[in-house]
């Protein structure tokens, strides 16, 4: 078992919930840096760490679905001991819906709450034609006109020579990756989506839907492909009013439970 896919921040084994936030194309244990001190003692924050990045650069990234789900599952089961909840933006919202959808095949606990960010629903196909293979110029070219990757990294040549191969392997799984609506999610799940993505249309996330047995709460928010950083608090509010909720729900005994 490779224990670095889940990265907790501060361990807290008193906490009464858990969140694992999976991070963006190109993203690792560090993308979530600045929310963490945003977040109440009763929720422990873990985040997804797939190979090539964080402790795991040494190792080369993943080019599967699921390849990466099985490897993050195995890590991750013995994490769900406590209500927890999905956060996933972009190439982590398919990371992390597949992962929840596994789940319940293995007859493993589920999460309490998804949160998909910023990604077209599961069973939609790309709106372009796959560019991971273009050369890095091109490539990187792509990933600047689509706001696909925070402006700090996207104009530091260093971190590019770096994530590009990274980039482009969750490119490529994130254009493969396809799930037609079967079985639906039982599930409370939150879509959020920025006003100004010029890659990902509202009418693309509102699909989420066919995926899930409960109403889905569609929030949109004034930014662009990461208004996860442009408008942080409020998308932090939005996850923190869940927790509120699900805090009324669960006695401080209460285990996460399957279904």
């Amino acid at each position: 078992m490779n224990k670095k896919w889940v990265f907790f921040h501060k361990v807290n084994p008193a906490a009464k919930f858990r969140i694992f936030l999976f991070p963006y194309a190109g993203g690792g244990a560090s993308t979530y840096n600045s929310w963490l001190a945003e977040f109440p003692e009763n929720v422990e924050i873990a985040t997804i760490n797939p190979p090539g990045r964080g402790n795991r650069i040494n190792e080369p990234p993943m080019e599967n679905m699921e390849e990466m789900v099985d490897g993050l599952i195995e890590c991750m089961e013995q994490y769900l001991d406590k209500p927890f909840a999905f956060f996933g933006h972009s190439f982590g919202a398919s990371f992390a819906y597949e992962v929840a959808f596994q789940l319940r095949k293995r007859g493993l606990n589920l999460p309490e709450h998804f949160f998909a960010s910023g990604r077209r629903a599961p069973h939609l196909p790309p709106r372009r034609p796959p560019w991971h293979n273009l050369p890095d110029k091109e490539f990187r070219e792509e990933i600047e006109k689509l706001n696909g990757m925070p402006p700090r990294i996207l104009k530091n040549d260093e971190l590019m020579e770096i994530f590009t191969p990274i980039l482009r392997a969750d490119v490529k799984v994130a254009n493969e990756y396809r799930r037609e609506p079967e079985g639906l999610l039982s599930f409370g799940v939150s879509v959020l989506g920025g006003t100004q993505d010029v890659s990902i249309r509202k009418e693309d996330i509102g699909q989420w839907q066919s995926h899930f047995s409960q109403p889905v709460d569609l929030r949109m928010f004034d930014g662009t492909h990461f208004f996860i950083e442009e408008k942080k608090d409020e998308v932090i509010q939005c996850i923190l009013d869940v927790f509120e909720v699900l805090d009324s729900k669960f006695p401080d005994s209460a285990t996460a439970s399957v279904s």
